[in-house]
């Protein structure tokens, strides 16, 4: 694929680095994987011990419970991942090979699977996470063979990309991967960053200090998160400055799943539960 745009990615960890301090902590799980928030501030949250997808309020009331073991609509066996737009919920089901999709109250409306089909070019299998355009389209990480597929809302399938006949944008070891408001994808590969536009050309590829296993977003902030640490970043495709969190007030050993960064807060998923943390004024 050609490289249409060179990208600059600063990490720096001391001039850019920002305090905040634990101020609660929300939810209880026992084996959280993912999480997402809604504009009105309901997380969602996917729990692997449970097989069930969670939305509770910012207070921690559970709201709403839905899903538990199984491999017909509904069900779950591994809800790896959980993303959202303004109408839908989108888990990513990895051992059952599926994408389902729910409204805000979790109401199940459709399922995408492809691995027993036709086609090969649309087929995924065990799939690492989903996000949707601002456009509508879904675009799945599907781990069983290295690369992106991108559907309609519809379940149609559109393109694959990121394969072994990306060159320099080959993925080779997935974790995850975004959907910006800008509508590039962003791919967390090993240790790498890449950036592929919504056509599936990709853009660049860069080397992260850390070893990290989530990428998240909520609007236009982005956030990396390794199991002790969090880096924080506001996307532009010209220049992507991000800045590690000193987190202080966790418990000793605490080790993370996600995060999510929310104007001056942020949210830090564990296995058992949200902690909220806020910008220190000192």
């Amino acid at each position: 694929m050609k490289r249409i745009c060179a990208l600059f990615l600063l990490i720096n960890t001391t001039v850019f680095s920002q305090d905040f301090q634990l101020a609660n902590q929300v939810g209880s799980f026992s084996e959280a994987t993912s999480f997402a928030m809604s504009p009105q501030g309901y997380f969602y949250v996917a729990d692997n011990g449970s097989d069930e997808i969670y939305k509770i309020d910012s207070l921690g009331n559970e709201l709403t419970a839905f899903g538990g073991y199984g491999w017909e609509s509904g069900r779950f066996d591994y809800p790896i991942d959980v993303s959202l737009n303004t109408l839908n919920i989108f888990v990513t089901d990895k051992n059952n090979h599926s994408i389902q999709r729910f409204d805000k109250d979790l109401n199940f409306i459709s399922r995408l699977s492809t691995r027993d089909g036709d086609n090969a070019d649309a087929a995924f299998g065990f799939p690492l996470s989903a996000d949707i355009s601002t456009m509508g389209d879904l675009f799945i990480l599907d781990s069983e063979n290295k690369r992106i597929l991108k559907f309609d809302l519809f379940g149609k399938f559109i393109l694959q990309f990121g394969g072994f006949d990306a060159g320099d944008f080959s993925i080779k070891n997935p974790k995850k991967l975004i959907v910006t408001e800008s509508n590039n994808i962003l791919v967390l590969d090993g240790r790498s960053l890449i950036v592929f536009d919504i056509f599936g050309n990709g853009i660049t590829k860069t080397a992260l200090p850390e070893n990290f296993f989530s990428i998240d977003k909520h609007y236009n902030t982005i956030t990396l998160t390794s199991d002790s640490s969090i880096y924080i970043s506001s996307f532009d495709l010209n220049k992507i400055s991000f800045r590690k969190l000193s987190l202080h007030g966790l418990p000793e050993n605490t080790l993370f799943n996600a995060s999510l960064g929310v104007e001056d807060k942020v949210y830090a998923l564990t296995n058992n539960t949200i902690y909220c943390f806020v910008l220190s004024e000192n």
